[in-house]
């Protein structure tokens, strides 16, 4: 499993920089937790369980960075994006 630069610096795994990497590559797109666990895993070559990627999604959320939709009894995540003059930060 590679791990990215980020994490590197850090010193530990965490899943939140992969998550936030991936749905900012695909900001008009919402997603499940079970559909970022297969993108995590075809993308990256992580193999973690869904509950890991909730945690990961949850502390994404908290901080900001990702937001969450609840539509037909699911979770939807997508990429905070911000308006910064005529720029769009993610």
């Amino acid at each position: 499993m590679p791990i990215n630069r980020e994490e590197l610096e850090a010193g530990q795994f965490d899943l939140t920089f992969p998550i936030v990497r991936i749905l900012a590559d695909r900001p008009e797109f919402g997603f499940n937790a079970t559909e970022i666990r297969a993108m995590l895993i075809d993308v990256d070559g992580r193999d973690v369980t869904v509950a890991e990627v909730e945690r990961a999604l949850q502390i994404l959320v908290q901080r900001d960075r990702v937001q969450m939709h609840e539509m037909d009894d699911q979770q939807w995540y997508t990429v905070v994006q911000r308006r910064l003059g005529f720029r769009t930060e993610r």
